[in-house]
């Protein structure tokens, strides 16, 4: 928000995380609309954590290794795999691998 005053959106555009970057570009727009802009801290160095709260999450090869476990069980023909997976997006992630791998033969 303190790039308001400065018209300088380089730092926004640094911001790697998509969400957090719509987030901080928002809250610029409605600084500038309600005319309010806030004061300038006198230590204008904020250090940028390269792990914000929005990118924990973690890249598990575990559910990578199940993904592609249940696909080619899928393609000798037992769908209990994939059909057993609790998580709603992982049995997704593991119904597209399987559509892309009976495409590709």
């Amino acid at each position: 928000i303190y790039a308001v005053g400065t018209n300088n959106l380089s730092t926004v555009a640094s911001i790697d995380n998509r969400i957090l970057r719509a987030k901080v570009k928002s809250a610029i727009v409605k600084a500038k609309r309600s005319g309010v802009i806030p004061d300038m801290p006198s230590n204008t160095k904020v250090p940028i954590s390269d792990k914000t709260a929005l990118d924990e999450e973690p890249a598990n090869d575990d559910t990578q290794d199940m993904i592609s476990k249940a696909v080619q069980a899928a393609l000798n023909g037992n769908m209990d795999l994939i059909n057993g997976i609790e998580d709603r997006v992982q049995r997704a992630k593991a119904k597209s691998a399987l559509v892309k791998a009976k495409r590709n033969i």
